[in-house]
């Protein structure tokens, strides 16, 4: 049914797993938040980190200097990712969180 809608201006991303959709205005992704939120914070493009498991992600890890997938993603989004890490319930953003942020 999505696919004939047309909405100007937005775009969405519909869930993986369950019946959920993702609208936002176009060109608005989680990725585009981050970068504003980078600049403001005068962050350097290395320094960045990104860590998703959903389709709704891959704009945040393309824009991510390394990026990271959990195992639970669908494989296009793991593909993405230039790493992936443990299932969800398996603690695996900890896992990259404990090495990324050593004391």
């Amino acid at each position: 049914m999505l696919r004939s809608l047309r909405v100007p201006g937005a775009s969405w991303v519909h869930g993986e797993y369950g019946p959920w959709l993702t609208v936002s205005r176009q060109g608005v992704s989680k990725g585009w938040a981050l970068e504003q939120l980078r600049v403001a914070l005068g962050v350097p493009d290395e320094a960045t980190l990104a860590i998703g498991d959903g389709y709704n992600d891959r704009d945040m890890l393309r824009w991510a200097a390394h990026s990271v997938a959990m195992a639970n993603a669908p494989t296009d989004v793991r593909d993405l990712a230039d790493e992936v890490t443990g299932h969800v319930l398996d603690d695996g953003v900890a896992t990259v969180l404990e090495r990324w942020f050593r004391p």
